[in-house]
């Protein structure tokens, strides 16, 4: 049985028929794929931005602590001059305010006793005095 020209035609609409929806699929996919693809690139380029910040990070952590690391030498020098040098000058120094305080409080004699010397002087004054008119 030889198909005529017809039945060709008949076959090729047929085929159209249900080719038709696949191309319409097919479509759809490439759409999806570069739909995928336009996803993809913009997840690359955040994903490349992350980087970028993570990087800068990372010396911004590693400056923190070298910084971290001079101030902790900073202190311990600090801590090393005060024990040294600071608090036996400052222990010297109390000491030498407790020999003052102790001269203040003879200080605060004094007056009393430049009052009683000068009683003493004036009764011998006019002893003195007494004792040269006669």
């Amino acid at each position: 049985m030889a198909l005529t020209k017809e039945d060709l035609q008949a076959i090729g609409e047929l085929m159209r028929k249900e080719i038709e929806p696949l191309k319409v699929d097919i479509q759809g996919l490439k759409t999806d794929v570069q739909g995928l693809k336009t996803d993809m690139s913009e997840v690359k380029q955040r994903v490349t931005k992350i980087e970028v910040i993570q990087e800068e990070v990372i010396e911004r952590v590693t400056r923190i602590e070298v910084t971290q690391e001079e101030v902790k030498q900073r202190v311990t020098k600090i801590e090393v001059t005060q024990e040294n040098a600071v608090l036996p000058r400052l222990q010297l120094l109390a000491e030498g305010h407790s020999g003052l305080a102790d001269r203040l409080d003879r200080l605060e004699e004094l007056p009393e006793q430049v009052e009683d010397v000068q009683q003493t002087v004036s009764v011998l004054k006019h002893v003195f005095k007494g004792h040269t008119h006669n």
